[in-house]
């Protein structure tokens, strides 16, 4: 039984759709918990070939629900399952491709980066919006650094301004651009067509891969957790001066 996310298993494939759009799908501890728990059955499942990442509502995902999260040692729960949930995409031995609608900020997009393939709809767009809270994006660098170039990370992070789909593509963000509600259906095509391919090959492709461009992953998000608990930390020391 899930509560944030709704679950479809349409061999081969898994279906994952985030479940909050009340609250634009931001990933909260038990969304994550439940995510996980999931790819870590799909890992054992032979019966399963490709995982699909979808959504409910408008919008994909908005990044990290943290508004619930006021001591450091909740904050730093969150943030190793945040790092748990992006490990476990990246490692999964399966693909896992990712459908958007709408938009995907901040730890949305940071989700979108980790995913294997991504297919966006025409009206998504693309950011980190954290400035406008007076935060930074900190967990949500550690993986698309090695996608789009520091200038423009620069650009994304420092003035909050969110990028069409079309702009996406041309970073690499993102593999294909489609009609508005029409991404998970494409995906789903997309992920059957991959499914009839040889899932040893495609394990041990994916295996070879993290060990070649996903070997830092793992301590670059660490690091960015303990920057985000002392920026949190500073800020509320700050406060009750």
């Amino acid at each position: 039984m899930t509560k944030f996310i709704e679950v479809e298993e349409r061999s081969p494939l898994l279906i994952l759709r985030l479940n909050r759009p009340e609250f634009q799908n931001r990933l909260n501890i038990e969304m994550m918990e439940e995510i996980i728990s999931h790819l870590d059955k799909a890992e054992k499942d032979a019966n399963i070939k490709v995982v699909v990442l979808s959504s409910k509502g408008n919008i994909f995902c908005a990044g990290g629900d943290l508004g619930n999260y006021k001591k450091v040692s909740e904050l730093r729960r969150f943030g190793e399952r945040f790092i748990k949930l992006h490990l476990r995409i990246v490692k999964l031995n399966k693909p896992v491709i990712c459908a958007i609608e709408g938009g995907a900020y901040g730890g949305g997009l940071s989700l979108v980066d980790a995913c294997d393939l991504a297919v966006a709809s025409q009206n998504a767009t693309f950011g980190f919006p954290e400035i406008r809270s007076n935060l930074a994006p900190m967990m949500s660098l550690a993986g698309i650094g090695r996608t789009i170039s520091r200038k423009t990370i620069n650009e994304l992070s420092l003035t909050a301004k969110e990028i069409s789909a079309e702009e996406a593509k041309k970073l690499g963000i993102i593999n294909q651009i489609v009609e508005d509600g029409k991404a998970e259906e494409v995906v789903i095509d997309l992920a059957l067509e991959i499914s009839k391919k040889d899932s040893s090959a495609i394990s041990f492709y994916k295996y070879l891969f993290g060990h070649l461009y996903e070997k830092d992953f793992e301590e670059r998000m660490e690091k960015g957790l303990n920057v985000l608990i002392n920026l949190l930390k500073e800020k509320e020391e700050t406060n009750f001066k």
